[in-house]
């Protein structure tokens, strides 16, 4: 499972500044900084299956890796997120499909991975979508750096985010923080989650970026038929 907290910049401006800051410095593991362009298409079939049944199916350009990631029945309580996950990196080695050929479910659950998330949830959607055309809905562009945090006895990563999200012919500025669990306990995350509310200038983000671009996309196909009258 996937669990992590979304924190939004209140001013955008002040992003330069977030690893300024001494205490957040303090922070960081050295050495362990990374840096990632990344552009992430999000699919559904013609009449949305998977937005239906609140599932996400992304691949994700990481540099020079395709990663197709599927994530399931999200949780949201303020900043936390979490989400059953399975993930899988398309090359000629695995599997490398055009989407819209339709989607191999088997191929899939022969190569995703998960954190030991159970696979008959994911069954279950496979099989909506199995073999039918899955199509690009919309998308996001951004750059993410990246540092390793021990806090405690818990491992996180800590990311900005800083790009924008597409949805129709709308785009939107898009800078946020991720911070994300990767061993350890869930209260040492939302304990520092709160310590970085209080040390910079950041509130919770209550929507993925994914429901973000579907808004857009929303927006944007209300526009085009206002346009019509």
């Amino acid at each position: 499972m996937e669990t992590e907290l979304k924190l939004k910049l209140i001013d955008p401006s002040k992003a330069a500044e977030l690893f300024e800051h001494d205490w957040v410095n303090g922070l960081l593991m050295p050495g362990s900084r990374r840096q990632l362009k990344m552009h992430s298409l999000y699919y559904d079939t013609a009449d949305g299956v998977l937005n239906k049944r609140m599932a996400t199916l992304r691949v994700r350009l990481e540099n020079d890796s395709r990663v197709m990631t599927i994530k399931l029945g999200e949780k949201i309580a303020a900043s936390l997120h979490q989400r059953l996950e399975w993930n899988l990196i398309l090359n000629n080695d695995t599997w490398n499909p055009d989407l819209e050929d339709g989607f191999d479910s088997q191929a899939f659950l022969k190569y995703a991975v998960s954190d030991g998330d159970p696979d008959d949830e994911l069954q279950e959607i496979l099989e909506l979508i199995d073999d039918k055309p899955l199509l690009p809905v919309c998308e996001a562009h951004f750059e993410r750096i990246s540092w390793d945090i021990g806090y405690g006895d818990t491992l996180m990563e800590l990311a900005l985010d800083d790009g924008y999200l597409k949805g129709g012919d709308l785009e939107e500025r898009m800078l946020e923080l991720e911070l994300e669990l990767k061993e350890g306990d869930v209260r040492d995350l939302l304990e520092l989650g709160e310590s970085l509310q209080e040390h910079l200038p950041l509130e919770p983000e209550h929507k993925s970026k994914y429901a973000r671009c579907l808004d857009l996309l929303e927006s944007a196909k209300n526009s085009a038929g206002k346009g019509q009258y």
